[in-house]
C-alpha cells in the first residue's frame, strides 16, 4: 500500500481539534471568545478519526492474511498505548488527589477492559473500544473470505445501522460493533471502493450517498452529548461540520501529490495517536498544576500543549518504534516455529 502523507496531516489536525475541544471547550474553561466557540466542536475530530480508519484499514486489509492483519493492528494500537496508560496513571497518582487502583490499569493495558466494566483510566479510550471492534469485524470478514465482498457485508451494515438507529434492533448490536459510530467507518470504506475500486465506484457512491443523511443524523443526536448548553442551532453546525469531513476525505484520497513520501506529514501522522491518548486526563492536570504557579491559566494550557506534543514525540520515538521493532521480531520468531512445526506435523 502507498502511504497516504495527506491524511497523515489530516489525523494530526483532527487530533489538535479534540485537543482544543478538551481544554477551550470544556464547561470550567474561560471563555476566549471564537477560540471556544469553535472548541467547542473539537470532538468532531473523532468521527473524523473513524472516517479514516474505515478508508485505511480497508485498504491496508486487502490480501492480507488473518495473522498478518493481527500482527499489524497489534503493533499499531498497544506499544504507545501501554505508554499512555502508564504515564497518565503515573500523573494522576503523583500530582492530583485522585487515585488509579493497580487492577484497573492492569485491566486498562488489555482494552478489553470495557467488557468487564472497568472503569477507563482515560475517558478518551472509549474511542479505541470502538475502533478495536471494527477491526474484529474486519478480522472476521478476511477469515471468512467475504471482505472483498462489499456489496454483501456494506449494505448489510449500513442496513443494520438504519435500523438500530430507528428502532434500537438488534439490541446486541453494540456488543459486536458500534451502532452509532458505524456509520462513519461506512463513509470510509466507502470512500476506499470510490477512489481505489474502478468495478465498484458505482457501489460505493451509492452507499456513500445512503450513508451521507445517516451520518448527519447521527452527528446531529450526538452533538448533545458533547456540546455543554448547546443550542439547536449548534446541532446543525456540527452535523454540517461532518459533512465538510466527508468531502474533505473525498478530496484527500483524490490527492495523487501528496501520495509520495512526506517526512513532515509522517512526523505529525506519528504524534497523533499518542498525542490522543495522553492529552486529556494528564493535561487536564498539567493545566491545574501549572497555572496554580503562574496564575494564568491561557499560559498554563499553551505550555501544557508544547509539553503533550513534546511527549507525544518521545513516545514515538524512544517508546513505541523500539517496543514494535523488538515485538516485531518476537513474533516473526514465533511465525517461523509455527511454520516449521506446521511443516513437520504435515510430512509425518
Amino acid at each position: 500500500m502507498s502511504r497516504l502523507p495527506i491524511l497523515d496531516l489530516m489525523r494530526f489536525l483532527a487530533a489538535l481539534a479534540v485537543v482544543f475541544y478538551h481544554y477551550f471547550g470544556r464547561p470550567d474553561a474561560p471563555d476566549y471568545g471564537i477560540v471556544t466557540s469553535a472548541s467547542r466542536f473539537g470532538y468532531l475530530g473523532v468521527p473524523f478519526f473513524f472516517m479514516i480508519s474505515g478508508f485505511v484499514i480497508t485498504l491496508s486489509a486487502e490480501g492480507k492474511s488473518p495473522g498478518a492483519f493481527i500482527k499489524s493492528r497489534f503493533l499499531r494500537l498497544f506499544p504507545a498505548y501501554w505508554a499512555a496508560v502508564i504515564l497518565t496513571s503515573l500523573i494522576v497518582i503523583l500530582f492530583s488527589t485522585s487515585s488509579i487502583p493497580i487492577t484497573t490499569m492492569l485491566a486498562n493495558l488489555t482494552m478489553i477492559h470495557d467488557y468487564f466494566d472497568i472503569k477507563n483510566v482515560d475517558g478518551v479510550y472509549w474511542t479505541l473500544q470502538v475502533e478495536l471492534k471494527f477491526y474484529a469485524c474486519i478480522l472476521l470478514l478476511i477469515l471468512t473470505n467475504l471482505l472483498t465482498r462489499y456489496r454483501f457485508w456494506l449494505s448489510a451494515w449500513l442496513g443494520l445501522c438504519y435500523l438500530y438507529a430507528f428502532t434500537g434492533e438488534p439490541f446486541f448490536m453494540g456488543k459486536i460493533i458500534s451502532p452509532s459510530y458505524s456509520v462513519y467507518f461506512i463513509v470510509g470504506v466507502s470512500v476506499f471502493l470510490i477512489a481505489y475500486k474502478p468495478v465498484l465506484q458505482k457501489f460505493g457512491i451509492l452507499t456513500l450517498l445512503f450513508s451521507t443523511p445517516l451520518a448527519y443524523y447521527q452527528a446531529h443526536s450526538q452533538s448533545a452529548g458533547f456540546i455543554f448548553n448547546f443550542m439547536p442551532v449548534e446541532q446543525h453546525i456540527a452535523a454540517i461540520t461532518v459533512m465538510m469531513s466527508i468531502i474533505a476525505l473525498i478530496y484527500a484520497s483524490k490527492i495523487t501529490s501528496f501520495r509520495s513520501y512526506n517526512y513532515s506529514f509522517y512526523v505529525l501522522g506519528s504524534l497523533t495517536y499518542p498525542l490522543y491518548l495522553i492529552h486529556n486526563v494528564a493535561g487536564k492536570i498539567l493545566i491545574a498544576l501549572f497555572d496554580t504557579h503562574i496564575s494564568n491559566v491561557l499560559a498554563a494550557t499553551l505550555i501544557t500543549i508544547f509539553i503533550v506534543i513534546g511527549c507525544s514525540f518521545a513516545i514515538h520515538k524512544m517508546i513505541e518504534n523500539p517496543i514494535v521493532k523488538i515485538l516485531n521480531r518476537w513474533i516473526t520468531k514465533l511465525e517461523i516455529r509455527i511454520t516449521r512445526y506446521s511443516d513437520k506435523s504435515y510430512i509425518k
